[in-house]
């Protein structure tokens, strides 16, 4: 169990792994846009059908946060909570952007960790997942910033509440181009940012905001009135017909 009494925001840890360096632990705001700054009038910042939990994405101000894992499983981890689910969950939405030197447009499709926990455990995530996915780029005043979604192979039975992570698995054969989360105003403003060194937790700080991501609720289908009478009568002439075997 990991217990987190800082409320100061991680900006000047650095780890380096082979020839990629990690940025900053920096989590930034880079300004405050309108929906009309997107140049799809912004449809796609909102949650598809079925979602069970949602923290919509917040583009004023447009905050940003690194979630990464570099080779030798060093980077970062932002992690958020959720509330009132407590059911099975199939998939996930969720927004962030990727920068350098600057902004940059990384090869995709892209590898992304997945991971659920129990409030107050982030060493055993609960349920884990890598998606490969292809974001849908979006242009928001200049910032190329992307919707991701994904299913799961297999629902997350999730309990009531819980926390979830997303991180970037940066492909080493790739130019340096880093996964920032994209925020939200929705939630509870606070979450936590960990450093991860060769796979495990070393540091971490509570930190006073919430990121965007939607989950949606896996759909159980109905069994039609018809096709249980079918089943009934299916059941009725087997008997009928064991019993005529038998006498």
């Amino acid at each position: 169990m990991i217990l987190f009494l800082s409320l100061v925001i991680a900006s000047t840890i650095t780890i380096n792994s082979g020839a990629q360096n990690l940025p900053t632990a920096e989590v930034k705001e880079l300004g405050s846009f309108q929906k009309q700054d997107l140049d799809n009038g912004g449809g796609s910042l909102e949650c598809g059908p079925n979602v069970i939990y949602g923290q919509a994405l917040s583009v004023s101000p447009l905050i940003v946060g690194p979630s990464l894992l570099l080779p030798g499983n060093n980077g970062y981890m932002l992690v958020d909570n959720f509330i009132n689910i407590g059911s099975a969950v199939s998939g996930i939405t969720f927004f962030g952007t990727f920068q350098s030197e600057g902004f940059c447009l990384p090869a995709q499709p892209l590898l992304f960790k997945i991971g659920f926990y129990e409030t107050g455990d982030l060493n055993n995530p609960i349920y884990q997942y890598d998606l490969s996915l292809t974001g849908e780029l979006i242009d928001l005043g200049g910032i190329p910033i992307f919707r991701f979604e994904g299913t799961f192979p297999e629902p997350a039975n999730l309990p009531e509440a819980g926390l979830v992570s997303i991180q970037h698995i940066v492909d080493p054969f790739q130019p340096p181009c880093f996964f920032y989360w994209l925020g939200s105003l929705e939630g509870d403003m606070s979450s936590f940012i960990l450093v991860i060194e060769n796979g495990e937790i070393v540091n971490g700080n509570s930190i006073p905001y919430d990121w965007s991501f939607c989950l949606y609720e896996a759909r159980v289908i109905p069994i039609a009135n018809w096709a249980v009478m079918v089943g009934f009568i299916l059941i009725l002439v087997t008997l009928f017909i064991r019993l005529r075997k038998h006498y």
